[in-house]
């Protein structure tokens, strides 16, 4: 099980960096293109969470992409876009389609996934699974860390709404939520370790603004 958790990781750090490449050459080296679409694809066969990362790529990418006046750039991005959503959807079609309905995942996975943020009680549970994840790092995953987390984390991405470190951690935390309360795939601890580049990427980028 851990291996499965390694790669997830992997493909995390390999799909920012070769985004990032991406939007640093401006897109116009169509290797770093190539190698976006390759990466991604294969990527989704070898990681259930690939799909969360391209998307937080995906974002970061076409925001990336706006401050480009060239028609090319964008058709780079509904290429890319195209090719991603293609093989996932083969992907989810031939081999993972039904795999989160089985009573046994769902079992294993119950304790794990987010409620919507409605009251305080699911607030509290939105506490508990961050603090977890946070913990799992070896940090302390007290109140205060993890609110100062959050609290420098979003200075960052306001500080710096270009960056690429900000703009991909951010919607990759925020796309892991929306599919945690959808129960489509949990938010605890070792089963979210594909979050931790994420995590660490914001908290370098909020340490170098301080």
């Amino acid at each position: 099980a851990s291996d499965v958790y390694k790669r997830q990781v992997l493909v995390c750090v390999t799909m920012a960096f070769v985004s990032l490449r991406l939007i640093d050459s401006k897109f116009d080296n169509r290797r770093h293109l190539y190698s976006a679409i390759v990466i991604g694809c294969v990527s989704i066969f070898f990681s259930h969470t690939a799909i969360l990362v391209l998307g937080a790529c995906g974002v970061a990418i076409a925001l990336a992409a706006i401050n480009q006046s060239s028609k090319s750039v964008w058709v780079q991005v509904a290429i890319i876009g195209t090719a991603w959503i293609a093989t996932f959807s083969l992907n989810y079609f031939l081999f993972l389609r039904g795999f989160g309905e089985g009573e046994e995942i769902q079992n294993y996975w119950s304790h794990a996934f987010l409620p919507p943020l409605t009251s305080f009680e699911a607030a509290k549970i939105w506490y508990d699974r961050l603090s977890s994840i946070y913990a799992y790092n070896g940090i302390s995953g007290s109140a205060f860390n993890l609110f100062a987390f959050l609290g420098l984390s979003s200075l960052a991405t306001l500080s710096r709404p270009n960056s690429f470190l900000a703009r991909f951690g951010m919607a990759l935390l925020l796309f892991s939520a929306i599919v945690s309360t959808l129960n489509i795939y949990p938010v605890s601890a070792r089963l979210s370790l594909y979050l931790n580049p994420a995590i660490i990427l914001i908290t370098i980028l909020s340490l170098i603004h301080i």
